[in-house]
Order: structure tokens, then C-alpha cells, then sequence
């Protein structure tokens, strides 16, 4: 059965897409139609406005079907702003239409409509660095699924990677078990792709779950996220979009306006840490305690030599730190995100070390990378 395609544009003339979409069914845009089922829907037009409005318009009736715009290269400037603010989690992409170029309409669509084939695509590693989360199984199980699902949605070049930071509780034996049930439930084959496990032998507060990360991941775009499920899976598919793009090279979220029931304590520390911190961070960026940050390969290749171990919790710090001294492209998004019971954190004695970590990062400017101790 051909694949199905929903075309929304400003003039159906504009572009000749019998020429590109004679092997899939497609319709032009009816007053009706929207409501159907559909494999894919390309916007084109160049009113950015109305282009952000039949996006969202899509996402209300299905949140994971796969938008491919298609606009003229004056709207680039406003194209990162307009996939960051999309809903949903599906597939995002954009080209910029050219007479001479107008084959790459149809590698595009290939590319959404077929993401398992071997057409030009961007891997994605996602880094789960965990300690002491047996207590929070059901957190790291939904994400994990979350993660799975939308590898099934787009995202079939998806890895998970999860690195145990010397945990002293039973994280080994549940990774161990949900790795047993994925086996059992998943296609081997897609489950050995998906999913990777490293041990750290000794807890590195996770500094060395970051840089052992990007140490073995071969991927173009490399995602950091807490392992409790704390953050909304519309979030980081919005990010790996906007690094997708390509414009900017490094997305970090920010929770300070959106996050709720925060004690009053915290709020004051996270302030002075702000103010403390903001010296060292790129342009248009306020926060540094986020964890969740997506980044391309290119960030990760140049800031590796540069991370120490010993900056423990303040490794976000130093790798935003680092970026700005390399002059990469950063933009922060607010992102949602639930405090989970459990955390690990001292709120006093690790904003101490923090506020050491600061000092020490200034000092040494670049350090270099430590080796970590790593159960292979």
C-alpha cells in the first residue's frame, strides 16, 4: 500500500509535486482532510506565522506524525524558534527550496517515510548516567519506554546509553533486569542496537558518566538526560530537531520558569549559583544546572580533552564553559521537568563544591581529561 502524504501550502502551483510524490498517494490540503490518517505532511509556504499555525494545528490531532517544512532561505533565521516551539515528538525537518535543487523534496520525504533505510541520516546516542536508582525503577523503566517509543516514531537510529556511576545500591541488578525483559519483549536485533551498558567502577558524581559517554559513542548528535524520567519526551525530540537543523550546535534546557513546588531554599541557591556561574557560560545562556543538553558530534569531539573528572556535578558547567571558549552555538529552551523523591543531592554540601568547582574551572581554564576506571 502506498504511504500517504498530507501537502498544506499556500499555492498548490507553487511547487510541481506530481514530479516528486508519483510513487506515495497525496492531496493537497482540503477543508476536511486533516482529521484522516496520514504517513507524513509537508508544509510549504513562506508566511511563518501560518506555517507555525498548521504545524500546530497537525500535532493537535496526531503528536508523533513527521512535519517536513519546505520555505525559502530568507526564513531561516526564524526556523530554530519556530521547531522549538512545535508540540508533539515526531520527526521535524526543514529545506529551503531551490529551482536546482528540488531533488531534495524527495530525498526528504524518503528519508521520514523510510528512516530504516540507509539514506543519509543523523545518529542519535542518549546518555543516562545513573546512581543509586533502584528506588526509582518505575521512573527509569518509563523512560526507557518513552525513548523506545519514539525510536519507533522516526527515530530508529536511536541508542541508549546507560552508564552506571559506581552505584552501592542494586542499579546493577535492575539494569540487569530490564535489559532481561527487553530481550524477552523486543526484537533481538532492535534491542542490541538500542541499548548499551557501562560500569563505572567507582562514582565519578557524574562527571564520568558524561565523559565516558561521549568517549564511546560514535553518533552525529549525543543526548544527556537524568535517568528518573524528570523530563518531558516532547522536550528532548524538540532539541535533537533543533541540533538537526543545524544552525546551532548545542541545545541546553532550562527548568527555572517551569518547574513546580520548589522549596524556597532551593530557589535562593539556584539564584546565587546563577549569578555565580554566569561569567563562564555561553551568550544567551542564564543556567547551568539543567540536565538535559543535546549537543552534535562536532561539540563533543573538541570538548573531550578538555573534561576533568574531578568536576563531579559541575561538569555541565564546564562543558558550557568549554563551549564558549571554542565559540559554539548554544541556545537555551525552557524545557518542563519534575523534581523526583530520592535525589542525591546535598543541597549545601555539593553547592559548596560547586562553588569550588567554579574557582577551579577559572583557575585552570582547560584542564585535562582523567582516565575513569570503567568495567568493560
Amino acid at each position: 500500500m502506498k504511504k500517504r502524504i498530507l501537502v498544506i501550502g499556500e499555492n498548490k502551483e507553487s511547487i510541481d509535486f506530481n514530479q516528486f510524490l508519483s510513487l506515495y498517494q497525496w492531496e493537497f490540503e482540503s477543508s476536511n482532510n486533516i482529521q484522516e490518517d496520514w504517513d507524513l505532511v509537508i508544509i510549504e509556504g513562506n508566511d511563518i506565522k501560518k506555517i507555525f499555525s498548521d504545524a500546530q494545528r497537525i500535532r493537535n490531532s496526531d503528536e508523533s506524525l513527521g512535519i517536513l517544512f519546505v520555505t525559502k532561505q530568507e526564513n531561516s533565521k526564524y526556523v530554530t524558534k519556530l521547531i522549538s516551539k512545535i508540540n508533539g515528538y515526531g520527526k521535524i525537518k526543514v529545506i529551503y527550496f531551490h529551482e536546482s535543487g528540488n531533488n531534495k523534496i524527495l530525498e526528504s520525504v524518503s528519508e521520514m517515510l523510510y528512516p530504516e533505510l540507509p539514506n543519509h541520516r543523523e545518529d542519535i546516542g542518549v546518555v543516562l548516567p545513573m546512581f543509586n536508582e533502584a528506588e526509582r525503577e518505575k521512573h527509569v523503566k518509563t523512560f526507557i519506554k518513552k525513548l523506545s517509543a519514539l525510536q519507533e516514531k522516526g527515530y530508529t537510529n536511536i541508542s541508549l546509553y546507560m552508564i552506571n556511576d559506581g552505584s552501592s545500591d542494586g542499579t546493577s541488578l535492575m539494569i540487569n533486569k530490564i535489559i532481561k525483559d527487553m530481550e524477552n519483549e523486543d526484537d533481538l536485533v532492535r534491542y542490541k542496537r538500542f541499548l548499551q551498558v557501562k560500569e563505572l567502577l567507582v562514582n565519578t558524581r557524574k562527571a564520568g558518566t558524561y565523559i565516558e559517554g561521549i568517549r564511546s559513542i560514535d553518533a552525529d548528535i549525543i543526548v544527556f538526560s537524568d535517568a528518573d524520567d524528570s523530563f518531558d519526551i516532547q522536550d528532548i525530540s524538540r532539541m535533537i530537531n533543533v541540533v538537526e537543523e543545524g544552525y546551532f550546535d548545542m541545545v541546553v534546557g532550562t527548568k527555572d520558569n517551569t518547574i513546580e513546588d520548589r522549596s524556597f531554599k532551593r530557589k535562593m541557591v539556584s539564584f546565587f549559583k546563577r549569578l555565580m556561574t554566569y561569567p563562564l557560560l555561553p551568550k544567551g545562556v542564564k543556567d547551568a544546572q539543567t540536565g538535559l543538553k543535546v549537543m552534535n558530534s562536532t561539540v563533543a569531539n573538541y570538548i573531550i580533552p578538555y573534561l576533568d573528572v574531578k568536576r563531579g556535578l559541575a561538569i555541565d558547567l564546564e562543558i558550557l564553559y568549554i563551549s564558549k571558549k571554542l565559540n559554539f552555538r548554544v541556545l537555551q529552551m525552557e524545557v518542563e521537568c519534575m523534581e523526583r523523591e530520592g535525589s542525591h543531592v546535598d543541597l549545601i554540601k555539593d553547592s559548596i563544591r560547586y562553588i569550588g568547582s567554579i574557582f577551579s574551572i577559572l583557575v585552570s581554564g582547560f584542564g585535562q581529561r582523567k582516565n575513569i576506571r570503567v568495567r568493560r
